[in-house]
């Protein structure tokens, strides 16, 4: 469905997107050349702990030094799995969860440093 969301974007952003279908359990971010080259990624596929595993490591790789990987279904009630690994993650790691909705944040790099700052 992600086409639809574009829709009303310029075509400046729409270039700027990358709207890739494959299974992400098989996904490797260098093929695209997308090591180190993205600033946000949007974990929402598969909820089991491999595959969230997967899709974070991969989401990783292709922030590089700073970013933000976003996870949705996190405290959704259904998919625990999800919310237990960044849950196990927030033990060593930034996260931030937005109150009211179903989004966990890790904050990558400068980008955790800048959120850090902000609230000083």
């Amino acid at each position: 469905m992600g086409p639809r969301y574009t829709t009303a974007l310029s075509a400046a952003d729409k270039g700027r997107l990358h709207l890739i279908h494959q299974d992400s359990r098989r996904f490797d971010p260098a093929a695209h050349g997308l090591d180190g080259t993205v600033d946000l990624v949007f974990v929402d596929g598969g909820h089991d702990t491999e595959t969230v595993t997967i899709d974070t490591a991969n989401a990783r790789r292709m922030i590089g030094d700073s970013g933000v990987i976003v996870w949705h279904d996190f405290n959704s009630g259904i998919h625990g799995d999800v919310t237990s690994f960044v849950g196990e993650l927030a033990r060593h790691e930034l996260i931030v969860c937005i109150q009211h909705t179903m989004l966990a944040l890790l904050l990558v790099g400068r980008a955790g440093r800048d959120f850090l700052d902000a609230g000083a």
